[in-house]
């Protein structure tokens, strides 16, 4: 994670932390919509817009380690833009910041990895 660095600058940081952040929560909502629930391991199945299976396609296998990850990434990167924000280049953009992190934060529960 390059862009999790102090060496780059503040908008490679920003850019780099909002596309690691934006995939991985592509990645958790895919997780989350197939179902897996914290601590299980199955294949999910990538479905066309016409919902028949994919013959080409194998599958992903969800694990632990995969979904932990993901979240890390999230983690690092809403730590990233919460600093780079704090220096005044994201202008306003405070209220996206918390938005992603609240998407984060919604995921984890939704996949049993929060527990109330």
């Amino acid at each position: 994670m390059p862009w999790a660095q102090q060496t780059a600058t503040p908008a490679e940081r920003a850019r780099g932390a909002m596309g690691a952040i934006n995939l991985a929560l592509k990645q958790l909502t895919v997780a989350v919509n197939a179902g897996y629930k914290h601590g299980s391991v199955f294949t999910v199945r990538a479905l066309p817009k016409d919902g028949q299976a994919d013959p080409q396609n194998a599958g992903e296998e969800m694990t632990e380690e995969k979904v932990s990850e993901w979240v890390t990434t999230c983690e690092i990167a809403v730590k990233v833009l919460r600093e780079v924000e704090g220096t005044g280049l994201l202008k306003g953009k405070a209220i996206e910041v918390d938005r992603a992190s609240i998407g984060v934060s919604t995921k984890t529960m939704a996949l049993g990895m929060v527990s109330l």
